[in-house]
């Protein structure tokens, strides 16, 4: 479930802040990558990675929904 939502919304939300904040999208690109402790013996680590670039479209439902998920603290403090 972490990957999922990590590579669904996570880094999509991050890159629109980027966006809103410099305006600067179609030169910008965000990488995330999310290392998991693997515990069956295989590997150490799991790696899920997505990179994103450009405007993603978010629907303002979009960012206030990963707002709300991933946002703990408020604006002003982050």
């Amino acid at each position: 479930m972490t990957r999922i939502t990590f590579k669904s919304s996570y880094v999509l939300l991050r890159h629109h802040q980027l966006h809103r904040q410099t305006g600067l999208a179609e030169q910008a690109s965000t990488l995330g990558v999310l290392l998991t402790l693997r515990t069956d013996g295989s590997r150490l680590w799991d790696t899920a990675v997505l990179r994103t670039e450009g405007d993603n479209n978010l629907a303002p439902e979009e960012v206030e929904r990963y707002t709300q998920l991933w946002n703990t603290q408020p604006a002003e403090a982050a």
